[in-house]
């Protein structure tokens, strides 16, 4: 328990141990390998208008209430720049969540159609700036981060209004298998963040780079991105929250007002540590989730863990991603001859740097990603049949051999698609 007065050290590393506790619900029995869950976001946009004009939360938020339940049962939420999330209750098989999955966006898509809505699906925003967009979720949280942000640079902004992810969310299972499942989504994220960039238009304007979306993300708070590895920590047992810790400490701390209002911002910008052993101000149990709550590293723990480095796809290979990582992480087989190809390197700023700006053009990272597929493919005959969609096999195949096979990534269509029509908008669909 945390303790009611001023938080020690101590109650950091409870409450970050925790994090790597397993739910309590781990056991599946025949169900299956594990529950596996998706945070979608998407950008909603009006069609008619040339670009898609931008679309205010009221607006959706009265379309969509419409809706009995819909909110409810999708947990729908919208992020700073009006991106529309969903992130159901996780399902016990990939084959549910998927179903599940479909049956709400066509519920979706329906009640925003009577209002000329549609979702896009791009890890930028291909048309807006963050001036056109502003701040449509006003929330004491995001008020705080932006102000940090502001601080730091641009990113901060740009991160918050205009980028779009899929976040995989996988069982850490018992404590053998948490280990080996924290590493391998840590070791596997640049080149599967390459393998599935779609995010090389911002604010209408070709970036250069085919994951611009994590290049963002890379410059808002080297502090709390943990592009640097270094919250990934030692593999034996025991030591990847003591690493975590560290990591949660040394993240600048963003205070969160207790009333309306201005945020204040720290001039000097001190860590979490600082704040927590200088008696700056009462540090209680309502910062530290707070505070844990802002850390944004390419993998998250929060009890399973949240993958979170895939730039949100296409809807046609919305499927893949999730079934790849299921399969990766899920099947014994699988795990270890992903972890014996990764080896022990951790992946670094300049990895994480080539993945953003080369992605599939990058031959270590295509060799890596074309290797991850072929033991995801291998494994999927290994899990129990109705864990995964029939299709799923031909789908990963398809996917392989159409991107990371031909040194390409979603990214590539959509500035294929641009050059050749630009008034197109089937790519984002």
């Amino acid at each position: 328990m945390l303790t009611t007065d001023r938080l020690t050290r101590a109650d950091v590393y409870r409450t970050i141990a925790e994090l790597f506790s397993p739910s309590p619900n781990v056991d599946r029995g025949a169900t299956g390998p594990g529950l596996v869950g998706v945070e979608l976001e998407w950008i909603p946009s009006l069609p008619a208008h040339r670009p898609p004009a931008v679309v205010g939360v009221p607006k959706l938020q009265s379309l969509l209430g419409s809706v009995p339940n819909l909110v409810s049962e999708a947990r729908l939420t919208f992020e700073p720049g009006g991106q529309l999330e969903i992130s159901p209750s996780p399902s016990p098989s990939v084959a549910q969540l998927l179903e599940r999955t479909n049956n709400l966006l066509t519920a979706i898509r329906a009640s925003l159609a009577a209002g000329g809505i549609e979702l896009f699906s791009s890890g930028v925003n291909p048309w807006h700036s963050v001036e056109d967009l502003g701040l449509q979720t006003p929330a004491p949280r995001y008020i705080s981060m932006q102000a940090h942000f502001d601080a730091i640079g641009p990113a901060g902004r740009a991160m918050m209004r205009q980028t779009a992810a899929l976040q995989v969310c996988l069982d850490l299972g018992g404590p053998t298998k948490a280990i080996d499942r924290w590493r391998l989504a840590n070791l596997a994220g640049p080149a599967l963040a390459a393998a599935f960039a779609n995010s090389p238009v911002l604010a209408g304007s070709a970036t250069g780079s085919p994951g611009t979306r994590s290049g963002i993300w890379q410059r808002i708070d080297a502090s709390r991105t943990g592009f640097d590895g270094r919250q990934f920590g030692p593999t034996e047992a025991g030591d990847v929250a003591e690493a975590y810790l560290e990591f949660a400490l040394r993240a600048e701390f963003i205070e969160l007002p207790a009333t309306e209002g201005a945020p204040s911002v720290d001039p000097q910008r001190r860590s979490f540590a600082s704040w927590l052993d200088s008696g700056a101000g009462p540090i209680d149990q309502r910062d530290l989730a707070f505070h844990l709550s802002t850390l944004f590293p390419p993998v998250r723990p929060r009890r399973h863990l949240e993958v979170r480095y895939i730039d949100a796809p296409p809807g046609r290979w919305l499927p893949v991603p999730i079934a790849l990582l299921a399969a990766l992480l899920y099947e014994p087989t699988a795990t270890r001859e992903a972890l014996e190809l990764l080896g022990d390197r951790l992946p670094d700023v300049s990895v994480w740097e080539r993945s953003a700006s080369r992605a599939m053009g990058d031959s270590e990272l295509r060799a890596t990603a074309l290797d991850l597929f072929r033991i995801a493919l291998d494994a999927f005959p290994r899990l129990a049949r109705s864990y995964m969609p029939d299709h799923i096999p031909a789908l990963v195949a398809e996917y392989r051999e159409r991107f990371p096979q031909s040194g390409r990534c979603p990214a590539d269509d959509q500035l294929d698609r641009i050059v050749r029509d630009k008034e197109d908008l089937s790519t984002w669909r």
